[in-house]
């Protein structure tokens, strides 16, 4: 099995901490999701690394970016960042 990115998480009642680190291998692109949604508000902070979200409507790269709940969005990831 490839290993697409090492994750650190924290869980406490309602709510957690995701710590992904996405370095990419020699050779591969950012790592992605597909489009999916949520429950929750997602927040999204660069460590270092570089994100970029998109919806149906925009698609934004930043150092820090909020996702209203049940909102279809797509990820891609490269370096550390924290959700």
């Amino acid at each position: 099995m490839e290993v697409l990115a090492h994750t650190r998480i924290v869980l406490w009642e309602g709510g957690s901490l995701w710590v992904v680190d996405a370095t990419p291998q020699a050779g591969r692109a950012r790592q992605s999701t597909d489009s999916h949604a949520h429950h929750a508000l997602q927040i999204v902070i660069g460590l270092g690394g570089r994100f970029r979200l998109s919806t149906d409507e925009a698609s934004v790269e930043h150092t820090a970016v909020a996702v209203a709940a049940d909102t279809p969005h797509r990820f891609e990831a490269e370096g550390r960042i924290a959700l």
